[in-house]
């Protein structure tokens, strides 16, 4: 009897063949120092000159949140390929999205702007 040899498959390809098609993954590294500004949310400054010392900070969203409001993540299945996840401090990466991990039905409000956020079930 022979063995059949299964083709070994790496991950973006993997996460592509999940998706669908190539537009709907996303891939980031994350490293050590990628923080939850970077994944979710954060204060970022930005130029303005009617403000006091001409910058004024106002929150952006990080590539989650922006995934979540993004017109690809609408209907259709998206994976987000997080490389090298061990690598970051993961409680200062997600925060208070540990919990939607878990319970991915369940809102949680974000601890920065005070918006309510749930993952969307699209989301792989």
């Amino acid at each position: 009897m022979a063995l059949r040899v299964r083709e070994r498959r790496s991950s973006p390809e993997l996460a592509r063949y999940q998706a669908g098609a190539e537009g709907r993954c996303e891939r980031i590294q994350f490293h050590p120092a990628y923080s939850y500004e970077d994944f979710v949310e954060g204060l970022r400054p930005q130029a303005d000159a009617q403000a006091p010392g001409g910058l004024r900070y106002e929150y952006r969203a990080g590539i989650l949140k922006a995934l979540r409001s993004g017109p690809r993540a609408r209907h259709e299945r998206f994976v987000l390929l997080i490389d090298e996840i061990n690598r970051a401090a993961l409680p200062r990466v997600f925060g208070e999205l540990l919990y939607l991990l878990e319970y991915r039905e369940e809102r949680v409000r974000l601890s920065g702007s005070g918006d309510l956020f749930e993952l969307p079930s699209n989301l792989y």
